[in-house]
């Protein structure tokens, strides 16, 4: 790409990213910088850089996670495409379906430990996940959910962005599981931010638990009972390099601080309640 004593030669560069991206039938503007990327496109490319590098063994870590239906199989056409070339593919994911449609071989690991590892064919949906579990599916399906009543908790007319949103309204009722649906990049990411107050907004009209609101910032919507669970948590949503007993205590309310100071000693005690109560499987608040 560069000669001694040569400038690098970006026209180049450019051209071999959108011949990568080409292998994967991805037409991105390959001058964009990362940062603008949705996951799912970061997805893309890794992978694109991955396949341009000539590889004879390839990992795939949960890659159709960001991916929606039709990325999905996009992907799954470039995998039997490598698979008829010769190169080895690892294909770790938790989405039965994938594994049986993609695989030839199965692996099943649980907490760290070899389960079973054979051909994919005899097995069905249902032994995978039993195998998974530990346990037979009847263990772990709760009861039928009773009907959602009437009662309106969250309502949001007219809302836009500065950038995709439109005119955009929703109602979600008490008891109510509320799907989004889209394509990367038709503004769902967006919308969630919006709506917990992590971007910029406005609404013609909204109300929460029956009082007027507005999406404003995140702490006001903490403060209301609104959480948000981020598509990128690794950078969004949780700090990295901090322990478990700050990442769940920052969100909380400040109980755990006195005169602008934290409170490690009752962060720590209140971890510990939630990781028994929700069965978190850590080996403490510390980790």
């Amino acid at each position: 790409l560069a000669e001694p004593g040569m400038a690098f030669r970006w026209s180049r560069v450019r051209q071999l990213a959108r011949e990568a991206l080409a292998q994967l039938d991805v037409a991105l503007d390959v001058r964009r910088s990362i940062d603008s990327c949705t996951l799912a496109e970061k997805q893309q490319i890794l992978l694109a850089r991955a396949l341009s590098h000539h590889c004879r063994f390839l990992i795939l870590d949960e890659p159709t996670a960001p991916l929606d239906q039709h990325e999905s199989e996009r992907l799954f056409a470039v995998v039997r495409r490598l698979q008829q070339q010769g190169i080895g593919v690892v294909f770790i994911s938790h989405r039965i379906h994938e594994l049986k449609a993609i695989c030839d071989t199965l692996t099943v690991l649980r907490d760290g430990r070899l389960i079973e590892s054979g051909p994919m064919a005899p097995l069905s949906g249902e032994q995978i996940v039993e195998k998974m579990l530990g346990h037979e599916l009847s263990d772990i399906f709760p009861p039928p959910r009773p009907p959602h009543g009437e009662e309106v908790l969250l309502q949001i007319d007219g809302l836009h962005d500065e950038a995709l949103l439109q005119d955009i309204s929703l109602r979600l009722r008490k008891g109510e599981i509320l799907g989004i649906a889209g394509l990367a990049g038709a503004g769902k990411t967006e919308l969630c931010k919006a709506l917990f107050g992590a971007s910029k907004s406005r609404v013609q009209r909204g109300e929460l638990n029956g009082q007027l609101w507005r999406p404003r910032d995140p702490a006001d919507s903490v403060g209301r009972g609104l959480a948000l669970v981020p598509e990128e948590r690794r950078k969004e949503g949780i700090f990295i390099e901090e322990p478990i007993a700050m990442n769940l205590a920052v969100s909380a309310d400040n109980s755990f601080s006195r005169w602008s100071l934290f409170g490690h000693r009752q962060a720590w005690r209140w971890a510990e309640e939630v990781i028994a109560r929700l069965g978190v499987r850590a080996t403490g608040p510390g980790q």
